[in-house]
């Protein structure tokens, strides 16, 4: 593939609305090519012209065009206000071609822009019909940071985090014919805004498939897993809350309270009831077998997770493993179970909705049990079946 343009922008002013030179807010910005090589404005091809635009959450889009060849390497964005969730977007024109072929094309994560403030914005620019690697910013990287994980790694978790970094945590490393030889107690930061991932200074229990779910305060609440292979899978039924923020106690553990069989591949899922509680269903139990036991998860007071309580609920009608359970926005039923692994090791087309209708006619659930707001059930829907039996699917 061709080399293209590579370099980068210094002092990129981004003006907010009605504000003088003065008051200008600075932004860098870097544009840089997979391979991470700067300044090859020489091997740039024919684009000699960059248009830069700059959308913010209302989608109206601020232009700028930029003189390739000009060695100052400034641009003026005009009426840009301040604000969050701005998103840059470069292509590279040739000036004096008339049917405007894009040459190169790149995309900023999103970004904020404040008064006062200083934004450094790595965009990585690609040959249009090419495809790239993302990696990371070479002039702009954080310390100790690298382009991919420090540690590969399967069966771990992958929680996207408010301000849009992701956590990966946990897993297992394998040999060359996919038996685990190790469980990890590590985590990584990935940061899409400069593609970059870092190892974080401290480590969680080690666990392979289990479960993260990010709850409202910010925090990461892990379940599960198995943690070492002896030879088969041993799970645990232990939990901890992980907040990669906290300089303090960024990793603490979560007292359960009730009795709850050790499951490694079960779900968890975020309810909208109200008051935030998480629902865990099914899973590997120690005997290899799928489980059809589920329990919740409530945030305790002043929404400091770590005061919960654990709620066992009525079991599903099938267990299973490696299935799907999603997040449903009605007023009793919260959440529906789908497909997995059955009792006979065979995928199941089956799917169960979790509910907790108050109402005494509500019929359907295990054991003609009756569902609360505490104390859910899993009813099946009349005709309510895949068309084809899945598992380790995603929904």
């Amino acid at each position: 593939m061709r080399r293209f343009l590579c370099w980068t922008i210094l002092g990129l002013a981004l003006g907010a609305a009605g504000c003088d030179d003065a008051d200008d807010t600075t932004v860098q910005v870097e544009l840089y090519t997979p391979d991470g090589q700067e300044d090859l404005l020489s091997a740039a091809g024919p684009a000699d012209l960059i248009e830069i635009v700059v959308k913010g959450e209302d989608g109206k889009p601020t232009t700028a065009l930029l003189d390739a060849t000009d060695p100052n390497r400034r641009a003026r964005v005009t009426g840009l206000p301040f604000g969050r969730n701005f998103r840059m977007f470069v292509r590279g024109f040739n000036n004096g071609d008339a049917q405007a072929v894009v040459y190169f094309y790149g995309a900023s994560a999103p970004f904020d822009v404040t008064e006062g403030g200083e934004a450094r914005i790595s965009v990585q620019v690609g040959q249009v019909d090419c495809i790239g690697l993302n990696r990371a910013s070479p002039r702009f990287r954080s310390a100790g940071t690298k382009d991919d994980l420090d540690t590969l790694r399967v069966g771990m978790s992958v929680t996207t985090l408010p301000d849009g970094r992701v956590l990966i945590a946990g897993g297992a490393q394998v040999d060359a014919q996919g038996n685990v030889v190790r469980v990890l107690d590590t985590m990584e930061i990935y940061d899409p805004a400069r593609s970059e991932f870092q190892l974080l200074p401290y480590n969680m229990d080690a666990r392979a498939y289990h479960s993260a779910t990010l709850l409202p305060s910010g925090q990461v609440l892990m379940f599960g897993g198995f943690t070492r292979v002896d030879p088969d899978p041993v799970p645990v039924s232990t939990a901890q809350l992980i907040a990669i923020d906290d300089p303090v106690t960024p990793v603490r553990e979560v007292p359960l309270g009730i009795a709850v069989a050790p499951r490694y591949m079960h779900q968890a899922t975020l309810l909208d009831d109200g008051r935030d509680s998480v629902l865990f269903t099914g899973g590997v139990g120690a005997d290899g077998a799928p489980l059809a036991s589920a329990f919740r998860f409530f945030p305790g007071q002043a929404g400091d997770p770590a005061q919960g309580t654990w709620l066992a609920q009525v079991d599903m009608h099938t267990p299973r493993a490696w299935h799907s359970a999603s997040r449903v926005l009605r007023s009793n039923e919260k959440a529906v179970v789908v497909g997995g692994l059955g009792p006979d090791g065979a995928a199941t087309e089956g799917i169960e909705v979790f509910t907790i209708n108050p109402n005494p006619a509500q019929r359907g659930c295990v054991g003609d049990a009756q569902p609360s707001a505490d104390v859910g059930c899993f009813i099946k829907p009349l005709g309510g079946r895949l068309g084809e039996a899945r598992w380790a699917h995603t929904a």
